[in-house]
């Protein structure tokens, strides 16, 4: 009876184990109702598509992180690079480090080198992994480069 308990609960741990979970998230930015922007057509120029992409996958509850396929990060604050972001809502009052999604709104936004603003158009999410062990995300942020004119 024990030995058919214990292989019982083996099969348990195992089955937990190996199993995966992953998600896609898919969204469309949506200006908040108060935006209020004093630009006449001529205070800026539309450039082109611009498109950012950026990968985390984390390792032993996200003790150590592989950063865009090269760069890698132990406990959360040594990093073997510079990292190189912009908050997609620079007035949040608490950012926890750098999300993937802060990264690949960077890429974009370096895509056009003469642009000053990235006006989103979509933002993809997917996250995949075995939980507590590995885990990846993937974001793709996709808009409109737009450059201001000088006075």
């Amino acid at each position: 009876m024990r030995k058919l308990i214990g292989s019982s609960l083996a099969m348990a741990v195992a089955a937990i184990l190996a199993s995966g979970c992953a998600s896609v998230q898919r969204s469309t930015p949506i200006a908040p109702g108060l935006v209020n922007i004093n630009l006449e057509k001529g205070d800026y120029t539309m450039l082109a598509s611009v498109k950012g992409s950026s990968t985390v996958k984390s390792y032993v509850l996200g003790i150590v992180q592989i950063i865009d396929g090269t760069d890698v990060c132990v406990l959360w604050m040594f990093k073997n690079f510079e990292d190189q972001y912009s908050y997609l809502d620079p007035n949040a009052i608490l950012h926890l480090g750098v999300s993937v999604a802060d990264r690949a709104y960077y890429k974009a936004l370096a895509a056009a080198p003469d642009a000053d603003a990235v006006i989103p158009r979509a933002m993809v999410m997917q996250a995949s992994g075995f939980p507590l062990f590995y885990s990846e995300q993937e974001a793709t942020f996709t808009g409109k480069a737009l450059k201001y004119k000088s006075e």
